[in-house]
């Protein structure tokens, strides 16, 4: 796992300093080491899935059908649902803002896309 990390971090600055300068390649490896510990951090994936939940959370904050007043507890309760993709049906997305319902589509999507990183980053980390 040490040799993987290190090979990684080498071929990472090799894109921005090498012969064949990537900018844009090195900005998502390092986007990529960083979210997911090269591959390996269980606990870098909790971090950020807390960050997006949380994000999400305040994004939605007065676009759901929740009442006036309701607490960072039921928002929170919504982006986990989502996330998840349970979606039990009793918060929604107010239908009058179309900014709300094109935001929680993006998340959706985004939820399935990092569950199945986080997937193979803990099957990684067991195999090892």
């Amino acid at each position: 796992m040490q040799a993987d990390r290190r090979f990684r971090f080498y071929r990472r600055y090799e894109e921005l300093l090498g012969k064949k300068k990537r900018p844009l390649k090195f900005l998502l490896g390092l986007a990529y080491d960083l979210m997911l510990g090269y591959g390996y951090g269980i606990t870098n994936c909790l971090v950020v899935t807390i960050g997006f939940i949380s994000l999400f959370a305040y994004l939605m904050t007065g676009y759901t059908s929740l009442p006036n007043g309701a607490g960072a507890l039921e928002h929170i309760y919504y982006s986990i649902v989502s996330f998840t993709t349970v979606g039990y049906g009793e918060v929604t997305t107010e239908q009058q803002y179309p900014i709300a319902l094109m935001t929680t589509s993006v998340f959706l999507f985004l939820s399935v896309v990092w569950t199945a990183i986080v997937s193979a980053v803990v099957v990684k980390r067991l195999v090892n």
